[in-house]
């Protein structure tokens, strides 16, 4: 007889933060089936932020993403949108079937004047068929690669220079980026100009690589020398557009001429600051005339040249004086990508032009974050902590000293410190000490920032939140061939909840095959749900079964909960077991042994099975066996004596033993439970096969 009873404990569950769709689709991550908050995932696994990792200048940066729709699943509708087109998904729209998987290429290209090391970052729109959750975000994040190379002055002019003499001025070659390469210089047409650079005017230039070299100037003639040499780069990818020459010019000059003196580097400015520099530019007329002159600041392409003034801009200079220009730093204003600031004041002494290099680094942290418009934390129980994961990234020169801003019910899980080109990933905190909706902002700032502050609006305290209890169902053995019970629901939270529940098969299914009905499960706010879960009695017999039911919710940010569904089966589990084959052979006396063993969850009375008869006979424990026990039975052979003994008409199978050693009976033995006990789940095996055979040798 059968006998069915129900059991439901209640608890609450952790969350994690997934989308999912229909009644048949399930999104659960390996995360989620432990009950923790993994809203780094979305529906069908998808991540919510996807880090493509390095990618070259003018090359592209690339990862795979692998979305699962279990079998049992409805078949999903997916396509992504780009909110940069520089970022794509491949394929950008497809079904995955039940049962199936899809690897999406998502591909970043990378500007080939891009700043080296500078994030990338687009907004990926996911547009689904699942009923509640059509669109998720997913960040797409890459870091640009390659060498930055600049050189200062980008020209160098030496004036006048006597015949006779020489100038040599120095020139900076800088690698700013994150990639190697090298620089060389093409042998000088102009014998005049001589470089020194490196070894053999090749270097090479690793990140952060500062090589200095110099030019020389020993005119052998009078009137104006002009030289472009061209640069060869090679090796490795380049960000930023490159210097391609270093200008070269200078006059050579009998007696007297107008000297233009000056390298401007006002040094480390950290991003933010409101004060100015000044320095100064020397025109040294040595000539018997006057000289006039101009000063500007040639078109930069970056707007470099906006950052920096100089006085005069034009006057004369008399002979055998000097005059002096101020060049002024100006302040910037942030947000600004912390960088070097370089220029150049173009001084015109009597027509000679003489460009005088300025610079200065702008120097501070940058920072960027994953989030994306308003987090919001949905209904959480008062005295409870939820965690929003965010990623802060220091694209900046300098390190971050986070300065954080977060007031009422909210609260930030962040380092104190981010290096420079680094990230760190943390949490936005939620802990209400009631369940009344409230808003904020959460800013994030850095001491020094070149970026602005970061504000990040914040919601909570209104949302749906179940409280799911879970579910049990109890029989005997024999197993019947379903089971029924409820799996109850309690919404606790401010808004309606709507809540799809399948089996979490990502550890492997349980065998029990539940089918939750109504999917999806509604309850009001306040209210309580109820719904049907039909399953068949799984694998295996006696025992516990466990089935793990992923449910998705619309709450807004822990939308993934998970309960559990067990069956639990009582009866007896018999094992048949002989430690020799239960062989016998005819005339010849012999005993041999068999049990049985209870591995199941009650006991049983036996009675015998079998189908064996004269010459053997079975001796039989009629003990109830209880579970973890064991019972044991003999079979017995009666072999005669003198003459072959034959029962004539008994139905002994020996009456036709001929001396051949052949078969001459099969037969079987096993057990029966009795009535009063409790059912049996199962015989494993079934029966025991007893053999009888002929004897060898002269006939008895």
């Amino acid at each position: 007889m059968r006998q069915l009873a129900v059991l439901t404990t209640l608890f609450a569950l952790a969350a994690s933060s997934c989308d999912d769709s229909s009644t048949a689709i399930i999104d659960a991550a390996g995360a989620d089936s432990r009950g923790a908050d993994a809203s780094a995932v979305g529906p069908l696994d998808l991540p919510r932020s996807i880090d493509l990792g390095a990618g070259d200048c003018g090359g592209m940066a690339q990862a795979m993403v692998t979305l699962t729709n279990p079998a049992g699943a409805a078949d999903v509708a997916i396509s992504f949108a780009s909110s940069d087109p520089a970022f794509a998904v491949t394929p950008a729209a497809v079904t995955i079937l039940a049962g199936t998987s899809t690897t999406f290429t998502v591909t970043a290209q990378v500007p080939a004047t891009a700043i080296a090391g500078a994030p990338l970052t687009a907004m990926l729109t996911v547009t689904t068929d699942i009923p509640g959750h059509t669109t998720e975000s997913v960040t797409a994040t890459a870091t640009t690669r390659g060498a930055q190379i600049g050189i200062s002055p980008p020209s160098i002019n030496f004036g006048d220079v006597p015949l006779g003499t020489n100038s040599t001025l120095s020139f900076v070659v800088s690698n700013t980026g994150n990639g190697a390469t090298n620089l060389g210089f093409r042998p000088l047409s102009n014998p005049d100009f001589t470089i020194t650079f490196g070894t053999n005017g090749f270097a090479d230039l690793l990140p952060g690589a500062l090589v200095s070299g110099s030019v020389r100037y020993a005119p052998t003639g009078t009137g104006a020398d002009l030289e472009v040499v061209p640069l060869e780069l090679g090796g490795g990818p380049r960000c930023g557009t490159p210097p391609s020459t270093l200008r070269l010019s200078g006059s050579g000059s009998t007696t007297g001429g107008v000297l233009v003196s000056g390298a401007i580097d006002f040094g480390d400015v950290a991003c933010g600051a409101t004060s100015t520099d000044t320095q100064s530019i020397t025109i040294n007329n040595t000539s018997s005339i006057t000289a006039t002159f101009t000063a500007t600041l040639p078109v930069e392409v970056d707007g470099d040249h906006l950052r920096y003034t100089v006085t005069p801009a034009s006057g004369t200079v008399a002979p055998g004086t000097m005059a002096t220009l101020t060049v002024t730093r100006l302040a910037i204003a942030t947000p600004f990508a912390p960088r070097v600031v370089d220029a150049v004041v173009r001084v015109v002494a009597n027509g000679v032009p003489t460009d005088v290099p300025v610079r200065h680094t702008q120097r501070g942290p940058f920072l960027t974050t994953s989030a994306v418009g308003q987090v919001d934390f949905g209904f959480q129980q008062s005295g409870s902590t939820t965690d929003a994961p965010i990623r802060v990234t220091n694209g900046g020169n300098g390190p971050a000293t986070l300065a954080i801003v977060a007031t009422g019910d909210f609260a930030s899980a962040l380092p104190a410190t981010i290096a420079a080109g680094a990230f760190a990933d943390g949490a936005l905190r939620y802990n209400p000490p009631a369940g009344a909706p409230v808003t904020a902002t959460i800013t994030i700032d850095a001491v020094g920032a070149c970026s602005g502050p970061i504000s990040i609006p914040v919601a909570g305290g209104d949302g749906p939140f179940p409280v799911i209890t879970p579910a049990a169902t109890f029989a005997t053995c024999p197993p019947p061939a379903a089971l029924t019970t409820n799996l109850s629901v309690n919404n606790i939270g401010t808004q309606p909840l709507s809540m799809n529940c399948v089996e979490d098969v990502s550890g492997g299914p349980s065998g029990l095959t539940p089918v939750v009905t109504p999917n999806p499960i509604m309850a009001p706010a306040g209210g309580s749900a109820f719904a049907t879960i039909d399953h068949g009695p799984g694998p295996g017999g006696a025992g516990a079964v466990t089935a793990t039911l992923a449910c998705t919710t619309n709450e807004p940010l822990t939308n993934q909960r998970t309960t559990t569904l067990t069956r639990t089966l009582d009866g007896a589990e018999l094992v048949l077991t002989a430690p020799v084959p239960l062989d016998f052979v005819c005339f010849v006396s012999d005993t041999k042994g068999w049990s049985t063993r209870n591995d199941g969850t009650q006991s049983a009375s036996l009675s015998p099975v079998t189908d064996i008869g004269i010459p053997l006979s079975l001796i039989f424990d009629f003990s109830t066996v209880d579970p973890a026990s064991e019972t044991f039975h003999t079979i017995t052979a009666y072999g005669g004596s003198g003459a072959p003994f034959r029962l004539a008409g008994s139905g002994d199978p020996c009456i036709n033993a001929t001396g051949s050693g052949g078969l001459i009976f099969a037969g079987t033995v096993g057990v029966d439970v009795g009535s009063g006990s409790g059912g049996a789940c199962s015989v494993t095996p079934p029966t025991l096969p007893v053999r009888l055979f002929d004897y060898v040798g002269s006939a008895h």
